[in-house]
């Protein structure tokens, strides 16, 4: 089996580190849409933190996706797992059963059929960056690149939309998924690989920018569009982390194991169940404390709630390990 690179394994649990901390600011507090609203701390967060999905499904690509019967029942089995642990909540709460938490397609789990639908198109895109030359390859993304950021990013939104759902959509994780392949075959240019980290610290400065000025001239309707992840910034940004962790020089046991969780922490937190212990946390921490407290809080918080899924995944892992000596040897 091949070893696990756990520079790229790191960069899978900041990017779902990321996506704890999106969790914990707008998609509590919603988005803020004039002054009085704009928290700058929550901003600054926010946009730092908008790449973590796309980071998320670059990595993919940069590995590629290999479709096997093995794979998919993994995923199954970390969404059954996860299922079952809300489904024991709502009992213990007296809450009504759903079965949609069985199958686990509910709308605040959007990622599992997206991702899943990736997984099926994967040997379509593996096939294409195996059979295009460089400078091919080069002009094929290009042009779907300008075509997405045209027809799905700026003011052109034609009435027939392409399929990007303002973010999250099987389309766009195709995207993600042919940069990070990308990245991985041919590389980029040194200067963006050299200087990934200034130039994402910088990109991220231009968003927080973009956002407080839409907000702060009366066009706060246009502010969710600054960070549509369809952004052709943020998208860039996402490929300076995976650039930046690409250059990382390290190996350990540790970070390879607990980069098997980032999908039950993903799942775990953001269902129904887990937003309902978050949301009044979160909305208590930012109430009662002023802003030093709050930082220190909010990272506690975000640091134990990582930590706590993690620990609940174990018994996942434990019993997965156990059903694929019965059925896959």
């Amino acid at each position: 089996m091949q070893q696990r690179q756990s520079n790229m394994e790191l960069c899978r649990i900041v990017a779902i580190v990321m996506v704890l901390v999106l969790h914990s600011d707008f998609a509590i507090f919603g988005w803020p849409e004039t002054m009085q609203e704009l928290h700058v701390p929550l901003l600054i967060a926010e946009c730092f933190c908008i790449v973590a999905v796309p980071v998320f499904v670059m990595i993919s690509g940069y590995f590629s996706i290999h479709l096997k019967l093995k794979s998919v029942v993994n995923l199954a089995y970390i969404c059954l797992f996860c299922a079952l642990l809300k489904i024991l909540y709502n009992l213990s709460t007296n809450q009504p059963f759903d079965i949609n938490n069985l199958f686990f397609i509910s709308r605040s789990n959007w990622f599992i059929p997206v991702y899943l639908g990736l997984m099926l198109f994967s040997p379509a895109l593996n096939a294409l960056c195996e059979k295009l030359e460089k400078k091919q390859l080069s002009i094929t993304l290009a042009t779907i690149l300008l075509f997405t950021f045209y027809m799905g990013y700026f003011p052109a939104r034609p009435q027939c939309g392409i399929g990007m759902n303002n973010g999250g959509s099987v389309y766009e994780f195709m995207l993600y998924y042919l940069i990070g392949r990308y990245i991985r075959l041919y590389g980029v240019p040194q200067f963006i690989r050299k200087n990934s980290v200034v130039l994402y610290i910088v990109g991220s400065i231009i968003l927080i920018a973009a956002y407080y000025f839409v907000v702060k001239y009366g066009l706060g309707h246009f502010a969710n569009k600054v960070l549509m992840t369809s952004s052709p910034l943020i998208m860039f940004n996402a490929a300076c982390v995976l650039l930046t962790f690409e250059r990382i020089n390290v190996q350990s046991v540790v970070i390879n194991h607990i980069s098997k969780s980032v999908l039950a922490v993903l799942l775990l937190h953001s269902c129904k169940a887990g937003m309902d212990i978050l949301r009044p946390l979160y909305q208590s921490i930012f109430e009662n404390y002023n802003w030093g407290g709050t930082l220190c809080l909010w990272t506690i918080t975000i640091v134990g709630t990582f930590a706590t899924c993690v620990i609940i995944d174990q018994l996942r892992l434990v019993s997965y390990n156990y059903l694929q000596k019965i059925f896959f040897h």
